[in-house]
């Protein structure tokens, strides 16, 4: 039971909590429900998804509570078997925690914020440029297929590796500006990094913030 102004009330906060900046070219004014569930089931398949799943997300939606922690594990699990971010994925886990963030101090944006120092969101952001270096490099991007998964649980171990590559890939940029340009947002990143380095592990909300660090 709810009144219809608070019914509307939760349906927006559900929408503007979904928003995320949208590169595709066939922007779409929100996320629904199908999509999400299509996020986190295994192939796609929506029919396959436990009815308790669907049922929790709309009650959280409709109630303008956190959405289910199942929704945010399965999100993630998903992701590390398909090594696969898109933007329901992205807008979804950015939803979920802000949702948590009770003090309402560690919002995720919906554009790239520079002045985050998530050390989750900072590893996402660089495993974006490390990508992005090797496309320039090379033409291609196998880096998220091979690290993806295991850069955002266990960055200490993936990320030595893949800034070996980088270098290797660096030399093969004929372009200097481009060089420059990859060096710059790699040192804006890497000056917000904490003095020990890496860490060993992300839990399950810094790996979240990680795929939207990454997608930003």
């Amino acid at each position: 039971d709810s009144t219809l102004r608070d019914f509307a009330s939760n349906m927006l906060k559900h929408h503007e909590d979904m928003e995320i900046a949208d590169r595709r070219s066939d922007k779409k004014p929100y996320t629904g429900l199908y999509n999400i569930l299509r996020a986190v089931a295994v192939n796609g398949k929506v029919s396959d998804i436990k009815s308790n799943l669907p049922e929790a997300i709309v009650k959280s939606i409709v109630e303008g509570r956190p959405y289910p922690y199942s929704l945010m594990q399965q999100m993630i699990l998903r992701i590390h078997a398909d090594h696969k971010v898109d933007i329901v994925r992205a807008a979804t886990i950015k939803a979920y925690l802000n949702r948590i963030d009770r003090n309402k101090q560690n919002q995720l944006t919906v554009m790239l914020n520079k002045k985050e120092e998530n050390i989750g969101y900072l590893c996402g952001r660089l495993f974006a440029v490390l990508e992005y270096t090797q496309r320039k490099a090379l033409g291609i991007s196998t880096i998220a297929e091979r690290y993806y998964g295991a850069a955002m649980s266990n960055p200490g171990m993936v990320f030595p590796t893949l800034s070996r590559l980088t270098r290797h890939h660096l030399e093969k940029i004929s372009n200097p500006g481009s060089k420059i340009y990859i060096e710059k947002i790699k040192l804006e990143i890497s000056d917000k990094m904490p003095s020990e380095g890496f860490p060993a592990r992300l839990d399950l909300y810094d790996q979240g913030r990680f795929v939207v660090g990454y997608d930003h």
